[in-house]
């Protein structure tokens, strides 16, 4: 489940997650692949990073043009961001953004909270026979 802060949020508050949703994008895109075959830029969709980063597209969305990363592509309705990993990386530095994990991942248990499907008896025992 995606999450961010309640709506409407302070401009304070939006402030402080701008701020902790910059350091988790910038960190998901220096990350990823660069090039595509050809050696361009690769392209990745808005959705990509709010799926990568468990962030809201619209607030992902917002970072990634403060970050001056997002194109339109013709003939396309999604907005798509181009990775440039040293624009992201002078970004970063002139916003003075920690990339430092603010969670340690290790500290989870693999699989927790994630639902067991339930398994009938009855569809058990038909598969049986």
């Amino acid at each position: 489940m995606l999450g961010g802060p309640e709506k409407p949020i302070s401009e304070l508050g939006r402030k402080g997650y701008k701020r902790f949703w910059a350091a988790e994008i910038a960190r998901w895109l220096l990350d990823q692949k660069e090039n595509d075959k050809k050696g361009r830029g690769r392209i990745i969709t808005v959705a990509d990073v709010s799926q990568g980063t468990w962030i809201v597209a619209d607030d992902c969305l917002g970072v990634l043009r403060e970050m001056d990363v997002v194109e339109k592509v013709a003939g396309t309705e999604e907005d798509r961001v181009r990775i440039d990993k040293e624009k992201v990386r002078v970004w970063v530095a002139r916003m003075q953004i920690n990339l430092d994990r603010v969670v340690d991942e290790d500290g989870f248990v693999d699989g927790y909270a994630i639902a067991e499907e339930e398994v009938d008896e009855e569809d058990v025992e038909m598969e049986e026979e």
